[in-house]
């Protein structure tokens, strides 16, 4: 099933007409994934991080979590200058994008009432420490794995 998202499987498998209370209890765990590009290996370089490159991280983050946006400082990221390895592209490879749901007791009782929404789900799901899949890409953007411009175009997809 394609959905943009974890917490978005759940409405669709409503709208596919199952049932509530079978979705509240059969349901384990949503995981979804995007493929970014990975960084080449042998043209890696870090660069200081633009102010502006920073706002557009926290803008998403906040449109993401709300308030309950973490805070993304780097100093410091990563890019691939382009070599012969990579074809001058600076990418090598690709590296996945994950964010997983675990469909708590809370969440399950939840998703069981008639009048369940999206924002609940996902309000349950931060408060439990629901990590998106913008975070791990950030995460790994900060490691050298990829980019902020890959990870902010997966995403967007």
């Amino acid at each position: 099933m394609h959905t943009n998202d974890a917490t978005t499987a759940i409405p669709r498998l409503m709208d596919m007409q199952v049932p509530n209370f079978l979705v509240g209890a059969t349901l384990n765990m949503v995981i979804a994934q995007r493929l970014a590009r990975r960084i080449c290996r042998d043209c890696i370089e870090s660069y200081e991080v633009p102010p502006d490159e920073l706002k557009i991280i926290d803008s998403q983050l906040k449109t993401l979590k709300g308030s309950a946006a973490p805070a993304f400082k780097p100093r410091r990221l990563y890019r691939g200058k382009g070599c012969k390895s990579c074809g001058f592209t600076g990418y090598r490879g690709r590296i996945a994008l994950y964010e997983t749901l675990n469909i708590s007791e809370k969440i399950r009782e939840y998703i069981q009432q008639p009048n369940f929404s999206l924002d609940g789900i996902k309000k349950i799901a931060f408060s439990e420490g629901f990590k998106t899949m913008f975070e791990d890409g950030l995460a790994k953007a900060e490691l050298g794995l990829t980019t902020v411009n890959q990870v902010l175009g997966v995403i967007k997809e």
